[in-house]
């Protein structure tokens, strides 16, 4: 879960951050992708915002609202 409303930059490397595809290798490698359970949750308003920011655009298919988690929480299949 994020719950920052701005995507944050996941890795740096010599003060300048990493996207694409480095940084999915670096920081996810292909378990995360492999995983069909495994999601990242941000603010409901921010989903957009996280599928288009050059350090989550990869990862879009694994981006959900938060509303989605609580629900779930909620009706007890998250646990």
């Amino acid at each position: 879960m994020i719950r920052n409303q701005t995507p944050p930059v996941l890795c740096y490397e010599n003060e300048n951050p990493i996207t694409g595809d480095t940084l999915t290798n670096l920081t996810l490698g292909s378990d995360f992708y492999g995983n069909a359970t495994a999601y990242i949750y941000v603010p409901d308003d921010a989903v957009n915002t996280y599928k288009t920011d050059v350090s989550f655009s990869k990862l879009e298919d694994k981006i959900k609202p938060l509303s989605e988690y609580e629900a779930g929480v909620v009706n007890g299949s998250f646990i």
